[in-house]
């Protein structure tokens, strides 16, 4: 029994830490390092526990008829503390991302902002919010700030409200920054380990036009910021308004 015991602990710590198929576990975040931990441990202790060398150890992987138990083994045990750990999470994530290829719209991952009576900004998964809201449609303003004046929490729906300044890196011709008037800000929804799943903005897109039209008639617009404005609706991610309803993504409209 105490043989039968020290082969399947090391298999069982080994298996915790490879459980995660490629791809499943969230992007941009390190394995965790317990099951490594245990497997080394668990190797050490088995070894020590059974007083064979660890060359012998897993020799004994060879016989079929250990090898059999020792699946059926860690089948058993591994099961109950893998679904109540919440590892099973990721290897859903894994599933749905094979099935639709994007993880990003499977989990809900929306940035969107108003551009004008006709048309809103949309940029849907992890890929098109990078190369859409932080490339082609911040391009040129590189060096904007934009300090929050406030930040409101609802610690119950799980969403952040800031409200934001919008501050050019270059002054009128009174001495004074550019700023663009008006309210502005920042809605997100927090999706758990510190990441946002969905995020509205809002700002005076009649001030923006008129700052950036003052900028351009004074010559301090950006090459970049020129050539934006002549494509106008033709950027990536502009949607006519009756192709988008933003308040339909909101995960629970009060009204």
């Amino acid at each position: 029994m105490r043989a039968v015991v020290g082969f399947l602990w090391a298999p069982l710590m080994i298996f915790a830490a490879i459980q995660f198929p490629e791809g499943a576990w969230p992007r941009n975040r390190a394995l965790p390092r317990w099951p490594w931990l245990f497997a080394c441990l668990g190797l050490t202790w088995t070894s020590w526990w059974m007083s064979v060398p660890f060359s012998t150890e897993l020799a004994a992987w060879a016989n079929p008829a250990i090898a059999s138990m020792v699946i059926v083994a860690v089948l058993v045990v591994i099961g109950p503390p893998v679904v109540l750990s919440g590892a099973t999470l990721p290897l859903i994530f894994d599933h749905l991302r094979r099935e639709v290829a994007d993880l990003g719209d499977v989990a809900g991952a929306i940035y969107s902002w108003n551009t004008g009576p006709n048309w809103e900004f949309v940029a849907k998964g992890r890929q098109e919010i990078h190369d859409f809201a932080f490339d082609s449609e911040m391009a040129g303003l590189e060096h904007w700030t934009y300090p929050y004046i406030r930040r409101l929490i609802d610690d119950q729906k799980g969403e952040f409200l800031g409200i934001w300044r919008q501050l050019a890196p270059v002054k009128d011709p009174d001495g004074q920054a550019y700023e663009i008037a008006g309210t502005g800000g920042s809605w997100f929804r927090y999706a758990g380990d510190f990441k946002w799943s969905w995020q509205r903005d809002f700002f005076d897109h009649g001030n923006a036009g008129s700052v950036f039209g003052a900028m351009a008639k004074n010559s301090q617009l950006t090459p970049k910021m020129i050539e934006r404005m002549k494509k106008g609706s033709k950027m990536p991610g502009w949607t006519r308004r009756e192709n988008f309803d933003w308040i339909a993504t909101l995960a629970d409209p009060d009204a």
